[in-house]
């Protein structure tokens, strides 16, 4: 459930922008890298991350296993790195090429910590 509300809703403007674009006459398939570069994956990170952080302190109740700590202080660090990151993408010279990789890998490294201290919020809050 996870992934479908909060990982597939946050990237489907990202979709929607590149399927308004195939409709274009001028369209050319843009690589992958440089469509993540558009994306603003980073943004899409920063709202994942910021959300596990927030479920993690509202399921614990002031005590946290040592494996949820890890993975909150872990998304901490990511919030603080995506947001640091995303402040220069709108600068000139830019590579959009870079930015993508970038972006995917961070995208990827969210969905990995995010995902972990999601399902270990679960499983906390499982009777």
């Amino acid at each position: 459930m996870w992934f479908v509300f909060a990982v597939i809703f946050a990237v489907l403007p990202t979709i929607a922008r590149f399927l308004q674009d195939l409709t274009q006459k001028s369209h050319r398939s843009p690589g992958l890298f440089e469509l993540a570069s558009r994306a603003d994956l980073y943004i899409v990170c920063m709202g994942l991350t910021a959300t596990a952080i927030g479920q993690a302190l509202m399921r614990t109740e002031g005590k946290m296993p040592g494996a949820l700590t890890f993975w909150s202080v872990f998304n901490i660090v990511m919030l603080a790195l995506v947001t640091f990151l995303a402040a220069g993408t709108d600068q000139q010279g830019v590579d959009t090429h870079a930015l993508g990789v970038q972006s995917l890998i961070l995208l990827i490294v969210t969905l990995v910590s995010t995902g972990f201290s999601t399902y270990l919020c679960e499983l906390e809050a499982a009777p």
